[in-house]
């Protein structure tokens, strides 16, 4: 993942103690750079850049508002199913039947001039 290094190749993994000790006394890893002294100095300027813009609250309200208008468009339309997530991190759900859920056939897309 790049975003976590705001372009920079960084990626993280969390986990719980009781995982993380499972790997403890394995060859197994996560990372290929790990330690890598810019690619920590790019996660926490990016971590810095997080909290100081208030980006979490940002995400919060914007997604807020994407999910009340998604929800609105399931109200209105039978083809949408499920609305849900939280943040910047959301789903909306195309359906065949509302009751029974069934997944939409993928149609592809058309060009229009």
């Amino acid at each position: 993942g790049k975003s976590i290094g705001n372009g920079f190749p960084l990626a993280m993994c969390v986990t719980t103690p009781e995982v993380a000790e499972a790997f403890a006394d394995s060859s197994l890893h996560f990372n290929t750079f790990g330690g890598n002294a810019i690619a920590c100095s790019a996660g926490l300027a990016t971590l810095k850049a997080i909290e100081e813009d208030n980006l979490m609250e940002n995400c919060r309200v914007v997604g807020d508002k994407f999910l009340r208008g998604f929800n609105t468009l399931r109200e209105k339309y039978e083809f949408v199913g499920d609305c849900r997530g939280l943040g910047l991190f959301l789903a909306m759900e195309m359906v065949e039947n509302k009751t029974t859920k069934q997944g939409s056939t993928p149609v592809p897309l058309q060009r229009t001039s």
